[in-house]
């Protein structure tokens, strides 16, 4: 395991971005119809943009997924809180480190790591 004390908190939150972006990968490839993301490489991880493009897709796909409209729901609105974290990682680079954009950042991680929980017990139900 690493260690990540003494880590500045804007690449604390980046880190846990892409971790979670892994988590989602692996959570969609178990749905009925898997969908895949590209993968993070390296040292640098995915593009921004390249990741929330994927991510948009994967909502979009969702609506004609052949499983029950509660875990369908959980897993939009954890791919929409995972959109909303990289947003907001974006923002702190250009307009600065302001502790209400990192606590918004941390709770938008928090909502995706809870859902992700949830929709893996209830896809493990299914």
């Amino acid at each position: 395991m690493e260690d990540h004390q003494g880590e500045e908190p804007i690449a604390q939150l980046a880190r846990l971005l892409i971790e979670a972006y892994l988590k989602i990968g692996k959570l969609l490839m178990r749905l009925p119809i898997t969908i895949g993301l590209p993968p993070v490489e390296g040292k640098d991880g995915i593009d921004g943009q390249v990741a929330a493009d994927a991510i948009q897709r994967a909502r979009e796909v969702l609506d004609d997924m052949p499983m029950d409209d509660m875990a369908s729901s959980m897993i939009d609105k954890l791919l929409l809180h995972w959109l909303i974290a990289q947003d907001l990682g974006a923002l702190i680079l250009i307009m600065g480190e302001e502790e209400w954009r990192l606590e918004a950042m941390g709770y938008s991680l928090l909502q995706v790591s809870v859902l992700l929980q949830m929709a893996e017990l209830r896809l493990s139900q299914e």
